[in-house]
C-alpha cells in the first residue's frame, strides 16, 4: 500500500499530520507493507525570496488572523502536537518566508530516494 502526502515545510498541521500517519502506520498490523511518501505543496511561493516574517505576521497577511485569534489557533496545535509526543514543537515563534529551495532539495532528496529522511529532517528542524 503507498500511502500519498501533500504538504507545505511550515505548515503545522502537515507537520503534525506526518508525525500521526507515521504513528497509525506503526500501529497497523501490515504497516511493513505500507510505503509513505511525500509530496511538495508549496503554499509559500508568493513570499519574497531571502526575506523572512514572523508567523504572527504571516497569519495576519495572509489570513487577516491577528492577535489573540492567532495566539489561540497556534498554541491549540502546539498543544496537541506535545499531547502526541512532539517536543518542542514551535509554530507562532517561528519564522516563514519562501519555501521554493526548501521544495527544490526535497524533490532532489526524493529523487536519491531519500523522500522519508529528508521530509522528517526537515519537519524536525522547523518545528523542533
Amino acid at each position: 500500500m503507498k500511502i500519498e502526502v501533500w504538504a507545505e515545510v511550515t505548515c503545522p498541521w502537515c507537520g503534525l499530520g506526518s508525525h500521526r500517519v507515521d504513528r497509525a502506520v506503526e500501529r497497523f498490523e501490515h504497516g511493513n507493507e505500507v510505503e509513505v511518501v511525500h509530496h511538495s505543496f508549496p503554499l509559500s511561493s508568493s513570499f519574497p525570496v531571502g526575506e523572512t516574517f514572523s508567523v504572527r505576521d504571516a497569519l495576519l497577511r495572509r489570513h487577516g488572523i491577528s492577535g489573540s485569534q492567532a495566539e489561540t489557533s497556534t498554541r491549540r496545535i502546539e498543544a496537541l502536537a506535545e499531547a502526541e509526543g512532539l517536543r518542542p514543537y514551535k509554530v507562532l515563534d517561528n519564522l516563514v518566508g519562501n519555501t521554493d529551495l526548501a521544495h527544490e532539495f526535497l524533490a532532489h532528496a526524493s529523487a536519491e530516494g531519500k523522500n522519508r529522511e529528508a521530509w522528517d529532517a526537515i519537519f524536525r528542524a522547523y518545528f523542533g
